[in-house]
């Protein structure tokens, strides 16, 4: 493993409450993010460096926030476990809800689930995306997430299920492969891809996190780089973990000052910043309410990460006629 600091971590003022879901759009040069529990989509134009933001219409408290292929100002969202299509300018306070696409875990045991994090397939420009529980890795009575992918043909489809927390998620394309975290089991698991279909097959765990007896640790979110390598988001454990999933080794513990990493992504003109979020206001993983540890000043910010040696690949938009 890595110890050697050879990157540079930079603060994107200002502060947020719960940052999730980075978003990169390379044709604009833009980072897009929601803001859950402050209820608000966001955008951080990098060629001027300037954020904006906006509420939804009618009390909506986004997880993620994902921008339509070839519709200009139209972005997929979620609504505790709906998913959505918005219209934004980018630049009003306000968005409106179009329509709704579908609604997921409509039993009354799955209440208080939510939708996680989202992605778009490469190739085949799919949603997939999974759902947490109201009350997290908590050992507590209650419904199940799971891990779905949508298109307009195919509809919606569950993929993997009897989860607590689907963590991040991401693709090796190239050799046909689909990582998922399983935050309350701590693990990341690799599956055969089939682009065709979407179908996930032959699971197998290609790295196990080791919290070193902290129940309050899990990874969240995740991004994959060009040579194959896994980034996931410690969360409450102020690092990104950089992983070789062909060796199931931590090459790199990439150190950010906040606690609570919740989200990682590529972006910049060239896709090769690590752009991270950090949470304010920290969830406590294994009640579901909110941590009451101390966390740094910093907490509730985005940083760029410049200096790994490493690209990554842009968001993708969904693809809706």
């Amino acid at each position: 493993m890595n110890f050697v600091v050879s990157y540079e971590v930079i603060r994107l003022p200002p502060k947020w409450v719960h940052p999730y879901s980075l978003h990169y759009d390379i044709e604009c040069n833009n980072l897009y993010f929601s803001d859950l529990l402050n209820q608000t989509i966001n955008r951080f134009d990098l060629n001027d460096n300037q954020y904006y933001l906006a509420s939804i219409e009618g009390d909506i408290a986004p997880s993620f926030i994902i921008p339509l292929e070839g519709q200009k100002n139209k972005f997929v969202i979620s609504d505790k476990r709906t998913v959505s299509i918005i219209k934004w300018n980018g630049i009003d306070h306000t968005a409106t809800v179009i329509r709704k696409l579908f609604t997921v875990e409509t039993e009354e045991i799955n209440a208080n689930n939510n939708w996680n994090i989202a992605k778009v397939s490469p190739v085949t420009c799919r949603l997939y995306g999974g759902t947490f529980r109201g009350n997290l890795c908590s050992s507590e009575p209650g419904g199940f997430a799971s891990l779905y992918s949508y298109s307009k043909l195919g509809g919606v489809k569950r993929l993997k299920s009897n989860f607590k927390i689907s963590g991040g998620i991401d693709w090796n394309v190239a050799k046909r492969l689909f990582y998922h975290i399983d935050s309350c089991n701590l693990v990341i698991r690799e599956y055969c891809w089939d682009p065709k279909s979407g179908k996930l097959s032959n699971g197998r765990i290609v790295y196990k996190f080791d919290n070193f007896g902290d129940s309050g640790l899990a990874l969240l979110g995740m991004t994959i780089d060009k040579k194959g390598y896994l980034y996931a988001a410690s969360y409450l454990g102020s690092d990104v973990l950089k992983i070789n999933p062909r060796t199931s080794k931590l090459v790199e513990r990439i150190k950010i000052p906040a606690e609570a990493v919740a989200s990682v992504t590529f972006g910049g003109p060239n896709l090769d910043i690590l752009f991270v979020s950090t949470d304010d206001r920290p969830f406590n993983i294994t009640t579901g309410g909110i941590s009451t540890r101390d966390i740094s000043p910093l907490s509730g910010s985005i940083f760029m990460v410049k200096g790994l040696g490493s690209k990554g690949y842009p968001g993708r938009k969904l693809c809706i006629p």
